[in-house]
């Protein structure tokens, strides 16, 4: 495994744990190349303010169009483009993740509220 002082992996870990991750953690690296249509890493991630860097396959990109987490999206299998928006988060000051961070929750509540307006039942 190669290792990075700026990257830790863990495997799994209790929930209260994983919330002290988020408030930690300026992003969650999620690489899959999988069509996954609501990714629950990535839901979690949002909510919590965490800046989710994901793949552009499957359904993932369209649970994040519209907000700040957006232009941390990289080709799917692209590892020089991961790289790239790895960097330009991790090249973020702590007060601009700050700042980002809120609007990507908030954008998520707006948007679960719209869903269970429009489909009831749903969530």
């Amino acid at each position: 495994m190669v290792k990075h002082p700026l990257v830790e992996i863990y495997g799994r870990v209790l929930h209260e744990v994983l919330m002290r991750f988020h408030r930690e953690s300026w992003g969650l690296l999620f690489p899959s190349v999988i069509e996954e249509p609501l990714p629950y890493a990535v839901v979690e991630a949002a909510l919590a303010g965490t800046m989710p860097l994901v793949s552009r396959a499957g359904g993932v990109l369209e649970v994040l169009r519209d907000t700040p987490a957006e232009r941390f999206a990289f080709r799917t299998r692209d590892v020089e483009d991961l790289v790239d928006k790895a960097e330009r988060l991790a090249g973020l000051s702590r007060d601009a993740v700050s700042e980002l961070s809120p609007r990507l929750g908030k954008l998520w509540m707006l948007g679960l509220k719209v869903l269970r307006r429009c489909c009831p039942g749903f969530c």
